[in-house]
């Protein structure tokens, strides 16, 4: 008869390891409270940013609304303009057959 090993020899690398002790000392140097201060700054960051970059965001759309008011002033002005010169320069080119030129 043929004794059998067992599988658990063939098969060592399945096995688990322990989980080596310097991982859990490294981890354990944080704190709940240090984590949460640290997430605490984060968000405080976070939100100045953010408002920075809204404000800066708010001011140039504020600048190009003014800029594209200015724009639309300025083409009715022209539009105006160019109709009084056109209603001008068209009755100035009509002749107008007389009596006593023809």
């Amino acid at each position: 008869m043929v004794s059998y090993s067992p599988k658990k020899k063939n098969f060592s690398f399945a096995r688990k390891k322990k989980k080596a002790e310097n991982n859990i000392r490294h981890h354990s140097e944080y704190s709940v409270g240090k984590l949460q201060m640290q997430v605490d700054d984060l968000i405080e960051t976070l939100a100045d940013k953010t408002t920075k970059l809204l404000e800066q965001r708010h001011e140039e759309l504020r600048q190009c609304e003014y800029l594209g008011n200015e724009i639309l002033q300025s083409a009715k002005q022209f539009q105006r303009v160019s109709k009084k010169k056109t209603r001008k320069y068209k009755f100035k080119n009509i002749c107008f057959p007389c009596i006593c030129c023809c």
